[in-house]
């Protein structure tokens, strides 16, 4: 499974850093895609606490969810929406064709 949204903290220093991706200059309508795909997403582990963002330090979330081929932190939402995150292209591609299908 691949797995996308998922940010460097101090327990897990090898992840992305999510200040690199953000794309203030995202197209909306690409965007809002890939979130309305997100919020499709079934629970794949529940956690019994939020999680916490890297970025401005709140609290949101407390599943991964999957669509059977990628998994995402459930706040993934709040990244591309509140910090103008922009995840990889091959889950951009992977939910866009999905959306528009």
């Amino acid at each position: 499974m691949r797995s996308v949204g998922y940010w460097r903290r101090e327990s897990f220093p090898f992840l992305p850093d999510p200040h690199h991706y953000v794309d203030s200059s995202w197209d909306k309508a690409e965007r809002d895609l890939v979130v309305r795909y997100l919020g499709q997403g079934r629970i794949q582990y529940p956690h019994l606490r939020g999680q916490i963002c890297v970025l401005c330090g709140g609290s949101f979330g407390t599943n991964d969810l999957t669509d059977g081929t990628w998994s995402w932190p459930e706040d993934l939402t709040h990244y591309l929406v509140t910090h103008d995150v922009r995840p990889d292209q091959a889950f951009i591609d992977w939910a866009v064709s999905r959306e528009r299908s």
